[in-house]
Protein backbone atom coordinates (compact mmCIF):
# COMPACT_ATOMS: atom_id res chain seq x y z
CA UNK A 1 0.00 0.00 0.00
CA UNK A 2 1.19 3.56 -0.76
CA UNK A 3 0.30 6.49 0.72
CA UNK A 4 1.51 9.83 -0.59
CA UNK A 5 -0.45 11.84 1.88
CA UNK A 6 1.42 15.14 3.61
CA UNK A 7 1.01 17.81 5.89
CA UNK A 8 2.98 20.72 5.38
CA UNK A 9 3.50 23.49 8.33
CA UNK A 10 5.40 26.67 7.24
CA UNK A 11 5.16 30.07 5.07
CA UNK A 12 4.23 31.16 1.84
CA UNK A 13 7.44 32.33 0.42
CA UNK A 14 7.16 36.20 -0.68
CA UNK A 15 9.25 35.48 -3.69
CA UNK A 16 6.00 36.07 -5.78
CA UNK A 17 2.40 37.39 -5.28
CA UNK A 18 -0.14 34.50 -4.84
CA UNK A 19 -1.93 34.59 -8.80
CA UNK A 20 -4.86 32.69 -10.10
CA UNK A 21 -4.55 31.62 -13.35
CA UNK A 22 -7.64 30.97 -15.60
CA UNK A 23 -6.87 27.61 -18.00
CA UNK A 24 -10.42 27.95 -19.12
CA UNK A 25 -13.54 29.55 -18.24
CA UNK A 26 -14.54 26.60 -15.33
CA UNK A 27 -10.76 25.62 -14.81
CA UNK A 28 -8.29 27.75 -12.76
CA UNK A 29 -4.99 27.11 -10.55
CA UNK A 30 -2.48 28.71 -8.43
CA UNK A 31 0.77 27.38 -7.52
CA UNK A 32 3.37 28.69 -5.08
CA UNK A 33 5.87 27.99 -2.59
CA UNK A 34 6.29 27.45 0.73
CA UNK A 35 9.47 27.49 3.71
CA UNK A 36 9.12 24.32 5.92
CA UNK A 37 11.76 24.81 8.86
CA UNK A 38 13.20 22.14 10.01
CA UNK A 39 15.05 22.11 13.17
CA UNK A 40 17.22 19.66 14.64
CA UNK A 41 20.90 19.48 16.49
CA UNK A 42 24.29 19.41 14.52
CA UNK A 43 27.23 17.52 15.68
CA UNK A 44 28.28 20.19 17.92
CA UNK A 45 25.36 19.43 20.03
CA UNK A 46 23.66 23.09 18.52
CA UNK A 47 19.94 23.68 17.86
CA UNK A 48 19.99 25.04 14.00
CA UNK A 49 17.16 25.45 11.51
CA UNK A 50 17.52 24.75 7.96
CA UNK A 51 14.75 25.84 5.20
CA UNK A 52 13.14 23.45 3.01
CA UNK A 53 11.19 25.07 -0.15
CA UNK A 54 8.27 22.57 -1.30
CA UNK A 55 6.08 23.64 -4.59
CA UNK A 56 2.42 23.57 -4.08
CA UNK A 57 -0.52 23.76 -6.75
CA UNK A 58 -4.12 24.31 -5.86
CA UNK A 59 -6.97 23.54 -8.09
CA UNK A 60 -10.51 24.90 -8.86
CA UNK A 61 -12.75 26.45 -5.99
CA UNK A 62 -9.70 25.41 -3.43
CA UNK A 63 -7.43 27.76 -5.48
CA UNK A 64 -9.95 30.26 -5.61
CA UNK A 65 -10.53 30.61 -1.99
CA UNK A 66 -6.36 29.89 -1.19
CA UNK A 67 -5.57 33.06 -2.93
CA UNK A 68 -8.93 35.11 -1.25
CA UNK A 69 -7.31 34.31 1.41
CA UNK A 70 -3.42 34.23 1.92
CA UNK A 71 -0.67 36.10 1.02
CA UNK A 72 2.96 35.28 0.73
CA UNK A 73 4.50 35.53 4.05
CA UNK A 74 1.40 33.89 5.75
CA UNK A 75 2.07 30.57 7.59
CA UNK A 76 -0.40 27.98 6.85
CA UNK A 77 -0.96 24.15 7.32
CA UNK A 78 -1.29 22.31 4.28
CA UNK A 79 -3.09 19.26 3.63
CA UNK A 80 -2.17 17.42 0.22
CA UNK A 81 -0.60 14.77 -1.88
CA UNK A 82 2.31 14.15 -3.62
CA UNK A 83 2.47 14.69 -7.21
CA UNK A 84 5.31 14.16 -9.94
CA UNK A 85 5.25 16.09 -12.98
CA UNK A 86 7.04 14.74 -15.58
CA UNK A 87 7.71 16.81 -19.02
CA UNK A 88 10.19 16.68 -21.80
CA UNK A 89 12.86 20.14 -22.07
CA UNK A 90 11.78 21.60 -25.17
CA UNK A 91 15.51 23.03 -25.39
CA UNK A 92 17.52 19.74 -24.69
CA UNK A 93 14.77 16.82 -25.50
CA UNK A 94 15.67 15.40 -21.85
CA UNK A 95 12.93 14.20 -19.90
CA UNK A 96 12.29 16.42 -16.37
CA UNK A 97 10.78 15.71 -13.21
CA UNK A 98 8.97 17.48 -10.01
CA UNK A 99 7.94 16.43 -7.09
CA UNK A 100 4.95 19.17 -5.39
CA UNK A 101 2.02 18.96 -2.99
CA UNK A 102 -1.64 18.89 -4.91
CA UNK A 103 -3.14 20.72 -1.94
CA UNK A 104 -6.64 18.99 -0.50
CA UNK A 105 -7.19 21.25 2.76
CA UNK A 106 -5.68 23.94 4.31
CA UNK A 107 -5.62 25.32 7.68
CA UNK A 108 -6.04 29.11 8.67
CA UNK A 109 -3.06 30.06 11.05
CA UNK A 110 -3.85 33.59 13.09
CA UNK A 111 -1.86 36.39 12.10
CA UNK A 112 -1.42 37.58 15.62
CA UNK A 113 0.24 34.91 16.55
CA UNK A 114 2.48 34.90 12.97
CA UNK A 115 4.49 38.31 14.04
CA UNK A 116 8.00 37.56 16.36
CA UNK A 117 8.04 34.23 17.18
CA UNK A 118 5.88 32.54 14.34
CA UNK A 119 8.59 30.37 13.54
CA UNK A 120 9.17 29.02 16.96
CA UNK A 121 5.46 28.41 17.53
CA UNK A 122 5.51 26.13 14.85
CA UNK A 123 8.77 24.49 15.41
CA UNK A 124 7.36 23.50 18.91
CA UNK A 125 4.11 22.22 17.71
CA UNK A 126 6.16 20.33 14.98
CA UNK A 127 8.46 18.99 17.86
CA UNK A 128 5.36 18.41 20.51
CA UNK A 129 4.03 16.16 17.32
CA UNK A 130 7.17 14.49 16.72
CA UNK A 131 7.24 13.23 20.55
CA UNK A 132 3.51 12.29 20.58
CA UNK A 133 4.98 9.51 17.84
CA UNK A 134 7.97 8.74 19.99
CA UNK A 135 5.67 8.19 23.19
CA UNK A 136 3.18 5.99 21.24
CA UNK A 137 6.14 4.09 19.08
CA UNK A 138 7.54 3.40 22.94
CA UNK A 139 4.38 2.54 24.35
CA UNK A 140 3.90 0.11 21.17
CA UNK A 141 7.66 -1.53 22.29
CA UNK A 142 7.21 -1.46 25.52
CA UNK A 143 3.97 -3.51 25.32
CA UNK A 144 5.48 -5.83 22.76
CA UNK A 145 3.07 -4.64 20.15
CA UNK A 146 6.00 -3.08 18.13
CA UNK A 147 9.53 -4.11 17.16
CA UNK A 148 12.93 -2.33 16.54
CA UNK A 149 12.65 -0.80 12.65
CA UNK A 150 8.66 -1.66 13.30
CA UNK A 151 6.43 1.41 11.64
CA UNK A 152 4.21 2.29 15.16
CA UNK A 153 1.16 3.32 12.31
Amino acid sequence: MAIADVTLIGWITKNKPLKLRMLSEDKSVVTFSMSIPQRYKNKDGDWTTEQTFVDVEAWGSRAEAFVKHHSPGDATIIFGKLKMHEWVDKNTGKRRTKLLVKLRDWQFVPRKTQHVTREDKLIRDADAHLQAWADISQSKREDGELNDGDDPF
